[in-house]
């Protein structure tokens, strides 16, 4: 291999060696990201580590990926959809005013020119309409996008939430079942079902699906929040 591709090859390995052995919120998996950054920027393997780092809250080195992205292949939607995510993220998590959500519309936007079926995108939108105290219209926006994407967990999870929200417990219940018939890997869909159940009053069965999340993953926070819910 040329010279170039060996100093990229091992830039990778190392960050992403790194990240499986110390986890994303180790300093060795940061510094090793970083320093991936540096050496390779724009390379797009680097956008496999947006998300990991979303999730520990290294928000700027995530967004930072996404810029560099952005620069050299500025016709690729995943560096727009990556940073609009940063934003939605962040301001989520009130470290960043709503106005703020302006910028990761316009990154949607962007991303739809690029590719007008971006499915992850068009739901994203509903998540900016969350945000800004759109349910009704978010909600609409679902039901739209799963009339042609029904076996896409995430957006019944999304039009779930809002339905337990409305406290529409049945048909919330419906949606958890369907996402949890689609990707059984995912403690989220029976910690849904656990709620709606108990919106039900059919605490016996919330009970079972709890637990079932508390198996699937012991350690998830959200786990916890629900159980407490429960009682």
């Amino acid at each position: 291999q040329p010279r170039g591709l060996v100093a990229r090859d091992a830039l990778l390995r190392a960050a992403q060696t790194d990240l499986e052995i110390h986890g994303i919120e180790s300093t060795q998996a940061v510094s090793a990201i970083e320093r991936a950054l540096e050496g390779i920027p724009g390379d797009p393997d680097l956008m496999r580590f947006v998300s990991p780092l979303l999730s520990a809250g290294r928000s700027g080195l995530a967004g930072a990926i996404c810029d560099a992205h952005i620069a050299e292949h500025p016709e690729d939607a995943a560096g727009h959809f990556g940073l609009a995510d940063v934003v939605i993220q962040v301001v989520a998590h009130g470290a960043w005013p709503l106005e703020k959500l302006d910028e990761a519309e316009a990154s949607l936007k962007r991303v739809l020119q690029i590719d007008p079926k971006h499915l992850e995108a068009r739901m994203a939108l509903g998540t900016l309409m969350r945000l800004r105290g759109d349910d009704g219209p978010a909600l609409e926006l679902y039901r739209k996008l799963l009339v042609h994407h029904a076996d896409f967990g995430p957006l019944h999870y999304n039009i779930g939430s809002l339905l337990l929200a409305r406290r529409e417990g049945a048909e919330a219940l419906a949606h958890f079942v369907a996402g949890e018939a689609l990707d059984l890997t995912d403690p989220d869909y029976p910690l849904g079902r656990a709620r709606a159940l108990a919106l039900l009053g059919r605490l016996d069965e919330a009970r079972g699906a709890l637990e079932k999340a508390r198996l699937m993953a012991p350690d998830y926070a959200k786990v916890a929040q629900v159980a407490k819910e429960l009682g």
